[in-house]
């Protein structure tokens, strides 16, 4: 009869944070699901290309990298409801609880603002709403692939592909 040994030395310890410099991307799904907006504005062709000027005109509008509502009315070219809307959406989906805005009431939105990053990332996110599913005249094809479980399919995966279609007439 052997006896097995076991090892007990500690384990090794944790790598130090400080001394690791590649942050993990942790991809979420909330703001695909909840951060979609119905904002004609919002959608972009080309979003990199878009993206590029639009960020150029909120960081020179930022104060500390942060904007208000007024700045990105300004800079994405809508009503400055609907730029507070992108900031509160912005805020319902952010994963860090140490950013201001997430934890600011509402009327303190405009004078905290927005990480500009994060707002351009979050617009970047905006432009996967075009991603609608297609209709199908067979109803069997539809029934293979329905739901979908695609990470950019969005809110879109909880509605019916009727409901998706008169959805993307809505919006176009």
């Amino acid at each position: 009869m052997t006896e097995e040994v076991i090892d007990q030395s500690p384990p090794p310890p944790d790598p130090d944070p400080i001394q690791n410099s590649n942050p993990l991307i942790h991809p979420r799904r909330v703001p695909f699901e909840h951060g979609l907006l119905p904002i004609p504005n919002l959608l972009f062709a080309d979003p990199i290309q878009t993206l590029a000027p639009i960020k150029q005109k909120l960081a020179s509008s930022a104060t500390n990298n942060r904007v208000g509502s007024p700045a990105v009315s300004e800079a994405l070219s809508i009503s400055s409801d609907h730029a507070r809307l992108v900031l509160e959406t912005l805020a319902s989906v952010l994963h860090s609880e140490t950013d201001p805005l997430v934890v600011a009431k509402p009327e303190e939105v405009d004078s905290i603002g927005a990480d500009v990053r994060d707002l351009v990332l979050f617009m970047y996110v905006q432009s996967y709403k075009k991603l609608m599913p297609r209709t199908h005249k067979d109803s069997a094809a539809v029934a293979d692939v329905w739901p979908s479980a695609s990470a950019f399919d969005g809110y879109l995966s909880a509605l019916s592909p009727i409901q998706a279609s008169s959805l993307r007439f809505s919006i176009c």
